[in-house]
Formats: structure tokens, C-alpha cells, sequence
């Protein structure tokens, strides 16, 4: 039945003008015939004569216009979201072609629900338009949010991680029960891992994999094998010690401050801020108290490294006591900082440590 219609509508269009009052309504009949035959590649043509079609006809008021868009909008989701190149198409539509994106903005924002999913199951492009995507989201939170969005939101703009970890569980049943976003979950999870995975080791230099595995929503084992394997497929500047099952990036990952960098500079990031890592309790002498003869290595403001020692972005060491449970490397607050080299001496006389903060 669908392949005869589509065959009539085929002719149908042929032999119709365009100015024909007709000729929508036969464009819209052969792209529902080719969704329901599920000729996708058809299908993908048939929204975009439909789409070229809207955009240049002039109709008899620019509400009429704005249903004709919103109309297409929610058509092609069945094309988008079947079509092997349908996910690119959809950010391509809906985020950077103008007259669409305010159709969904003014009458439909619930497809932000789509688009977003899109940006994070779309490795190719999609820390381009994660930026301007976050914008339309912050945009339209007073008319929309749902787990998705909201996910984005906690994770870009709040850096709130455990906001971020309770979406992606919300967002697993929206995605279960969405008859679009079925088909993606498997992605959709997989992908949002690793945006959290490239924040959080964006701004952190020391992490735990047992808190990374919790803010993953997976077990330290299965967090473990995960990050290793994203290492030697991704060829990260990262290393996971045994020795308190830390991980250790340098410089970090990601495209975080591209994104809000005042929102980063109260956290302990890479290279050149070390200071802020706090040094173990082990290694941390009274203020007041004075040091003891310094050899070489201390004169050139140096620590030995001692057996198991991790190495920093700065130079400075972390001895296996600061991996202790209840030490923490990725602490934000503030801690103490010393002038002057950790250890010299002049003349015989110790120098004191005396914290500028």
C-alpha cells in the first residue's frame, strides 16, 4: 500500500506545479510513504525538498511559515534518528540553520531534547558545538529542562558533577522510554562518561578512580579497565598508580576552559598550579619549626624522591602517605604556601617556612 502511494506521489509531483495548491500536501504524503517503507536514504531526500520548499515558498502569514517548519522539525526526527547520517544532520538543522532554530525555540522547545542528545552521541564535531549548544540551553531553561538539558547544564555551567551524576541515571530512563532515543542509549551513556571523564580530569591533576567510579555510576574495577582503555586508545597524558589507585594527568584533558574559564580558577588544574595540591601531612612541618641541613637537591629547591613517590606537573613530589584514604588530592580549598625554596640554609642557619596564605 505505502509503495503504491509513494509511486502516485511520485507522479503526482512530476506532473503538478509548484504553485499548485496540491503540491505541499503531496510532498508531505511522499515523505510519510517513505518513512513507513523505511527508506531511509529517500526519506532524507524528501526532507530536504520539503525543507527547500518551505524555506523559499512565501506563504499567506509567517504563522502558516512557522507551522510548516515546526511540522518538518518533528517529521524528520523519524529520518534523523534511522539514517546513518542523520546525526550531524540534526545539528546542522536545528542548532545552525537560524529560521529553525527559532522555530524550536518559539513553538517546540521540547526537541532541545534531541539536539542534545546529538551533541553528546556525535564524537566527530562535538566539542565545536557543545559552546553554542550550552547557550540555547541556558537561553530556553526558563521554558524547558528535562534530564538531558539539565545534565549539559550541571556539567558545562554548574560543574556540578554530582548534579551531573543524577541526571545521567535520570537520563538512562528517558532514554529507555523515549521512542527516538532508544536506539542511542548504549551511546548516550558511553559518550556522557567520558564528558565527565575530560572535565573532571581538566580541572583535577590527582584523581581517585574509586570517586571518579562513582561519579561514572560505575564500579572501581569497571571504572578502572575503562580508563586505562581510554588511555591507550586516546593516547592521554595520564597514568593510573597502583599505589592508592590514583590517576595522575598531566596538563589535562578536555575543552572545559574554553567554556567558562573564570569558573576554573579556584580549582587545582596542571602544570604551573601545583602549589595549590595539597602536600601530605607526612611531609608537612609545623610553621616555626626549623629545617634541617638540605644537601644538593635541596638547594635547588628539590625533594628527593622517595620510594614510591608520584611525580607532578611541577617538579614536586607526593609521597604514598598522601594517598592515603583520607588524604585528598583534588581538594579545592586553599592550602598553605611556602616562600622561598622548601629547604636552604645559609651560613649554617635554617631558614623557617612561613606560609603566605
Amino acid at each position: 500500500m505505502c509503495l503504491g502511494a509513494a509511486e502516485y506521489l511520485y507522479f503526482h509531483r512530476i506532473l503538478v506545479q509548484p504553485n499548485d495548491k496540491n503540491y505541499l500536501h503531496g510532498l508531505w504524503g511522499k515523505l510519510a510513504s517513505e518513512i513507513l517503507m523505511q527508506n531511509w536514504d529517500t526519506a532524507l531526500e524528501e526532507v530536504k525538498r520539503l525543507q527547500t520548499f518551505i524555506d523559499e515558498s512565501t506563504f499567506s502569514s509567517s504563522l502558516q511559515t512557522l507551522q510548516q517548519r515546526t511540522w518538518l522539525v518533528h517529521w524528520s526526527l523519524f529520518v534523523f534518528f534511522n539514517h546513518p547520517k542523520g546525526r550531524e544532520l540534526v545539528i546542522e538543522m536545528f542548532l545552525y540553520q537560524k529560521q529553525y532554530l527559532n522555530a524550536i525555540q518559539t513553538t517546540c522547545p521540547w526537541i532541545l531534547r534531541y539536539l542534545s542528545t546529538a551533541v553528546i552521541i556525535n564524537k566527530s564535531n562535538r566539542r565545536n558545538v557543545l559552546k553554542d549548544l550550552v547557550k540555547v540551553i541556558q537561553e530556553e531553561a526558563y521554558t524547558y529542562r528535562d534530564p538531558i538539558t539539565s545534565f549539559i547544564e550541571d556539567l558545562y555551567v554548574k560543574f556540578d558533577f554530582d548534579g551531573a551524576q543524577q541526571k545521567l541515571r535520570e537520563c538512562e530512563t528517558v532514554l529507555v522510554n523515549d521512542f527516538f532515543l532508544v536506539a542511542c542509549l548504549e551511546d548516550f551513556i558511553e559518550n556522557s562518561r567520558l564528558m565527565i571523564f575530560e572535565t573532571f580530569c581538566r580541572i583535577h591533576q590527582c584523581i581517585s578512580i574509586s570517586m571518579l567510579a562513582e561519579k561514572l555510576n560505575m564500579t572501581p574495577e569497571d571504572a578502572e579497565r575503562w580508563i586505562v582503555n581510554l588511555i591507550r586508545n586516546a593516547k592521554l597524558d595520564a597514568k593510573v598508580r597502583d599505589l592508592g589507585k590514583k590517576l595522575s594527568t598531566v596538563g589535562g584533558v578536555g575543552h572545559v576552559s574554553s567554556l567558562a574559564p573564570d569558573r576554573l580558577s579556584a580549582w587545582p588544574r596542571g602544570d604551573g598550579h601545583a602549589d595549590h595540591v595539597p602536600l601530605p601531612d607526612a611531609d608537612r612541618e609545623d610553621q616555626g619549626a626549623e629545617l634541617s641541613q638540605p644537601d644538593a637537591a635541596g638547594e635547588r629547591g628539590e625533594e628527593e624522591e622517595g620510594p614510591g613517590a608520584a611525580q607532578l606537573g611541577n617538579g614536586r613530589l607526593l609521597s604514598p602517605a598522601s594517598f592515603s584514604p583520607t588524604s585528598s588530592c583534588f581538594d579545592p580549598a586553599p592550602r598553605p604556601r611556602w616562600r622561598g625554596a622548601p629547604a636552604t640554609s645559609t651560613g649554617g642557619r635554617s631558614i623557617e617556612r612561613v606560609p603566605l596564605c
